[in-house]
C-alpha cells in the first residue's frame, strides 16, 4: 500500500444555459447603475456567453 492519498478532483455540475443567464441578469440588476462595473463586467459576460453556447450544454 502507498503512503500517499488518493486525491479525486470534485468538478461541480455545469449550471445550465438558463441558470447561467439569471444569474448574470441579477448581477446587471444590482449593478446596472454603476456605469464602472458595467463597462468591466460586458465584455467579460459576453466572452464567457459565447464560449458556453461554443462548447454546447
Amino acid at each position: 500500500m502507498s503512503d500517499r492519498a488518493v486525491v479525486e478532483e470534485i468538478i461541480p455540475p455545469r449550471p445550465t444555459l438558463k441558470e447561467e443567464a439569471e444569474r448574470l441578469r441579477s448581477y446587471w440588476e444590482r449593478h446596472g447603475n454603476n456605469p464602472e462595473a458595467v463597462a468591466k463586467w460586458a465584455v467579460t459576460d459576453m466572452v464567457g456567453i459565447l464560449n458556453y453556447i461554443i462548447e454546447g450544454e
